[in-house]
């Protein structure tokens, strides 16, 4: 259950930082 967290974060915080590139762009 602790490596699925840490994939799920992991995961959330890169499509933030693509979320934020797209909207810059």
């Amino acid at each position: 259950l602790n490596n699925n967290k840490a994939l799920i974060i992991q995961v959330t915080l890169r499509n933030k930082e693509a979320i934020i590139v797209y909207l810059i762009s």
